[in-house]
């Protein structure tokens, strides 16, 4: 009976220092608000439980559990938020992205593992000494173990059988990291990950009608994480496009509205039409695919991206490559898989090897200005402290270069340039950075239009649009390439904003324009 005391007592100092992780981190971190809740009777069990096991298996327990902490508090520390269900899937499909993100940003490692190893080494110390005084009875792990692994039972049934919201969907701030990251990876594992490989309803949408074959080239440039805050031609205070500065009475630039916060939702939504997750299937059939409609009107098709081949593979499939005649990733671009700062403005070196006398459609993707910052400009190009800014420095280079080469081309087809950023990003506003999450400095991107040749029908929209949606932008594109498409100014709609997945399973939000006033629904989930 002593010793089943001493275990209960132990089972208390485990759950203490599990909470002490969290209590570590709020020191460092003011956005991390600590609440001692471990009044959950599951936990206490599980806790009970370890301190039967010998002390081998109990470290490989608490090694488990303080390493999920850890992934937690960096989560937070640099998104500046927990990990949801939907983060766990990103991380494993854009984990180099992410690893290579980490860059710059390894003083967000320091208070995140400072956090988790005092606590771990308490409960390693205290184990090995208060060991010979247990009762031990090594048999329970297999207990625990199913026990873990039957947790997401629980979310199943809330959400299948008692068709239930489940609160997994978003961690709750004032519960523990522990709990937070056991609930999460529970909802993903019953909820998240199959609604992943769900296939999407196909609906039919009436298809669009050609009205003409126009002889005109479209040059479509989709940006990379610029976002309308940092825009000087929008009213930054910092002149961080000084070359665009000097032509702006030559271009139309305009705040838009992102259709998603993720490069994979908002390119595959422009690219095929999508305008809210209700049009998702578009991206399935390509029936509106802008690159299949060019083929069928006779324009040659191409798409260069800057971006590197571990970041392409996530739009490659959502693109409709088989109605793309030219399709490039920097392999190609520099026979190398590597990041280098100059990617972008080799868009410009392929642009001249373009027949532009002939109608083409070309979308360039460009690497633009996603973390890390400081490797998206060359030395020249860092006018500021600030390195996402001397990211944008070197876009405003690239984007002016590629105006001025189709500007002083004169025996080419009429040409039209088309700028847009897939989405914005955070940079610690709420206590935030990257992208991915439904704020306004995520879906309020920059739109910026230059043509050798007025088109009465886009010049009429662009002068009378206030705000666009990048929507509105593939509807331009629709136009120039000879469909029938309606585009009428309308300075009081709904636009829609997707969250980090296709089909909305994470949410979306609704956007009321009216004139330049934006009216933000909460989110909704599909």
């Amino acid at each position: 009976m002593k010793k089943i005391i001493f275990n209960l007592v132990f089972a208390f100092i485990i759950l203490f220092c599990l909470e002490l992780a969290d209590y570590l981190f709020s020191l460092f971190n003011q956005n991390y608000f600590f609440s001692f809740s471990f009044n959950d009777k599951l936990f206490i069990i599980f806790a009970f439980v370890i301190t039967f096991l010998k002390f081998k298996t109990k470290i490989m327990f608490f090694s488990l559990f303080f390493f999920l902490i850890f992934l937690e508090f960096l989560n937070f520390n640099f998104f500046g938020k927990l990990v949801a269900p939907y983060d766990i899937l990103l991380f494993f499909e854009h984990f180099v992205e992410i690893a290579d993100g980490f860059k710059d940003a390894y003083n967000y490692i320091f208070f995140p593992f400072i956090s988790t190893i005092i606590p771990f080494l308490i409960l390693f110390i205290i184990s090995k000494f208060i060991d010979k005084y247990l009762f031990l009875y090594p048999k329970l792990s297999y207990l625990l173990i199913v026990g873990l692994l039957a947790l997401p039972i629980g979310v199943a049934n809330k959400i299948y059988i008692k068709h239930k919201e489940a609160k997994e969907r978003n961690p709750k701030l004032y519960t523990p990291a522990i709990k937070n990251m056991i609930n999460s990876i529970s909802y993903f594992s019953v909820v998240t990950l199959p609604k992943h490989f769900q296939k999407v309803e196909i609906k039919n949408f009436k298809p669009l009608i050609k009205k003409e074959t126009p002889k005109v080239n479209i040059i479509f440039i989709i940006g990379e994480s610029f976002r309308y805050k940092n825009c000087h031609l929008l009213g930054y205070s910092k002149n961080n496009m000084p070359l665009l500065s000097k032509i702006k009475d030559e271009i139309k630039y305009k705040e838009t509205i992102s259709a998603g916060t993720m490069t994979k939702v908002s390119v595959s939504y422009m690219l095929n039409g999508v305008k809210s997750v209700d049009e998702v299937s578009k991206i399935f059939t390509h029936n509106f695919s802008i690159f299949k409609l060019a083929k069928e009107n006779n324009f040659s098709t191409s798409f260069i991206t800057a971006q590197s081949s571990n970041a392409f593979k996530y739009i490659y499939n959502l693109i409709d490559r088989n109605h793309i005649d030219s399709l490039k990733t920097p392999k190609e671009i520099l026979h190398s898989n590597q990041f280098s700062a100059l990617n972008d403005i080799k868009l410009l070196n392929i642009i001249k090897n373009f027949n532009l006398k002939k109608p083409n459609l070309i979308v360039l993707q460009m690497n633009g200005s996603h973390f890390p910052y400081s490797d998206k400009s060359p030395k020249k190009y860092k006018l500021f402290k600030n390195e996402y800014d001397n990211s944008i420095v070197y876009t405003d280079y690239v984007l002016y270069s590629i105006i001025n080469y189709i500007k002083n081309q004169k025996e080419i087809l009429p040409t039209f340039i088309f700028f847009v950023s897939d989405h914005g990003e955070l940079l610690g506003e709420y206590g935030h950075r990257g992208h991915g999450r439904l704020e306004k400095e995520v879906f309020e991107v920059p739109f910026i239009f230059y043509s050798n040749k007025k088109d009465k029908t886009i010049e009429n929209f662009l002068n009378n649009q206030k705000i666009l949606s990048q929507n509105d932008i593939t509807k331009m594109i629709y136009h120039l390439l000879g469909y029938k498409i309606e585009l009428i100014p309308n300075n009081h709609r709904e636009v829609f904003v997707t969250g980090r997945d296709l089909a909305g399973y994470v949410g979306y939000k609704k956007i009321k324009i009216d004139d330049t006033n934006l009216s933000i629904s909460k989110t909704l989930y599909k």
